[in-house]
């Protein structure tokens, strides 16, 4: 079983999923069309995002049979927030990560998404992108002009040290 976004990063639209190494793929019946992130998976147990036209709510969606049938498992105000991405560093560590203005902002989780604690990183972007393990993330910012900057937390984002020159 394999997953694709299409265009669902930029436009609203279904989660695709395919069954045959990507010969054909069909539209999960499960999810409304909305903007997914990349579906995250430890073993049987997935997790993914979805934001609707105007980025305002993210809803979050988990499967507990291997990708079959998927459910609604919480929401996030993310209103303000550009471009805003999901990752999971586990199956109940998310992050929430994207630009207010110019200020880049992750948000993060241990409880599944039940409750949310909010930081800034001390850089400026115009987009950013997160990896995140179990015990450090890392933080890429891109500023329309000018150079961008890789920063680090080992604390659930709670500091953030600049990595890159």
């Amino acid at each position: 079983m394999g997953f694709g976004v299409g265009l669902a990063w930029l436009f609203p639209g279904p989660l695709f999923r395919t069954a045959n190494a990507g010969r054909t793929w069909i539209g999960d019946p499960d999810l409304p069309e909305l903007r997914y992130s990349i579906p995250v998976f430890f073993g049987e147990n997935g997790v993914l995002m979805g934001t609707g036209k105007r980025y305002r709510v993210a809803m979050f969606f988990r499967t507990r049979d291997a990708r079959s049938h998927w459910h609604v498992t919480g929401r996030l105000d993310v209103r303000g927030l550009q471009f805003p991405d999901f990752r999971a560093s586990t199956a109940t560590t998310w992050w929430v990560y994207g630009v207010r203005g110019s200020t880049p902002v992750a948000l993060v989780t241990t409880d599944g998404g039940h409750t949310w604690t909010k930081s800034t990183v001390p850089g400026r972007g115009y987009y950013v992108e997160l990896a995140a393990t179990r015990t450090r993330s890392w933080l890429a910012t891109s500023p329309l002009q000018g150079a961008g900057a890789v920063y680090s937390s080992g604390d659930l984002g709670r500091t953030w040290s600049r990595v890159s020159p």
